[in-house]
């Protein structure tokens, strides 16, 4: 991109900006490691300044999130801006250019995530809680598991929109046993669930206090998601779409927890049918998770026991690297 006489360009530093009249283009240039308060502030008022507005999102390999992550926030949260990617060279000198625009990327500890929370734009929250997806055959716990776990967290879960669903269609054909599924059943239950998934994400991460992450993380727990209803599919159509394997992978979950059928009663609740094939699902699940590159895990057990060696396998997870990489650290990314 070429320079402008007027362009104003934003650093992180601590000085605090001069008035800028809306005279020419702007350039904000930062890593975003997250994307915080002040930054916001910064490119709001290059908005309201300037004739348009380019955001640089200075990329090294190897840095968490990655650029393209914090590109697809800022652009969420700054419609009036033009965001971009570049490979952070390491050549930049805001003395070549006219004004300089400078202030604190963010305050508080990058690997104290807690104190960054309430400088964090809901969009940015939302994208930095991990998700704990539960899945399973019929009648093998899922849900309970889901609603257990989210209660010992204290944190939202999602609930699975294909039982709104199939009550429904059952409602509509008179029993579920009647019920005609279509592929297009499987596209509304994928496109639902993800709706599901963003409206309760969006409803906790509002309130910065309510959802601060404690020290396994900002995290939410999902019944089923987009790889689940590639196995419904299966069940109902006779092969699963490529296409919900391939939403499921776009959107990786932080971990999977497969509910085995072992030592769970089938309960007939007048929606399910498929008790004669829980075992042959589930053979499924495991196919279909050790295909993937999330972290995954089978429960067994009681009630109590599955909660358990999920909250272990979940406080393992909170263990790993920290969520944000300083801007150090890393090789410039070759684009």
């Amino acid at each position: 991109m070429s320079a402008h006489p007027r362009s104003l360009v934003r650093r992180a530093s601590d000085a605090v900006p001069p008035a800028v009249d809306r005279s020419g283009p702007s350039l904000v240039i930062g890593h975003f490691l997250p994307p915080c308060r002040h930054d916001h502030e910064v490119i709001e008022e290059a908005v309201a300044h300037s004739t348009s507005v380019d955001v640089l999102v200075l990329d090294h390999l190897g840095q968490r999130p990655d650029a393209a992550t914090r590109r697809r926030w800022l652009a969420a949260v700054h419609p009036g801006a033009s965001v971009e990617v570049v490979p952070d060279s390491g050549g930049f000198d805001p003395g070549a250019w006219d004004r300089v625009i400078r202030r604190a990327s963010c305050v508080g500890d990058l690997g104290d995530l807690a104190s960054l929370w309430p400088d964090l734009h809901p969009i940015v929250r939302a994208g930095l809680t991990r998700r704990i997806v539960v899945v399973g055959a019929e009648s093998t716990g899922t849900t309970t598991l889901a609603g257990d776990l989210a209660d010992r967290l204290s944190v939202p879960w999602v609930p699975e929109f294909l039982r709104a669903h199939a009550e429904e269609r059952a409602a509509e054909a008179g029993s579920i046993w009647d019920v005609t599924w279509t592929p297009a059943d499987f596209e509304r239950v994928a496109a639902g669930q993800d709706e599901l998934e963003t409206e309760v994400l969006a409803a906790w991460v509002a309130d910065a206090t309510r959802s601060s992450p404690t020290a396994r993380g900002p995290l939410v727990v999902c019944d089923t998601d987009a790889l689940a209803t590639a196995l419904w599919s299966r069940r109902y159509l006779g092969a699963p779409a490529p296409g919900f394997l391939r939403r499921a992978a776009a959107r990786p979950p932080a971990l999977y927890l497969l509910t085995s059928p072992e030592g769970v009663d089938f309960h007939q609740d007048g929606l399910r049918d498929g008790e004669h094939v829980r075992g042959e699902m589930t053979s499924w699940f495991r196919t279909a998770l050790r295909d993937q590159q999330v972290p995954w895990v089978e429960v067994t057990g009681g009630r109590s026991t599955r909660l358990e060696r999920s909250l272990e396998v979940i406080d393992r997870l909170a263990g790993e690297p920290v969520l944000f990489s300083p801007p150090s650290l890393g090789e410039p990314s070759r684009r």
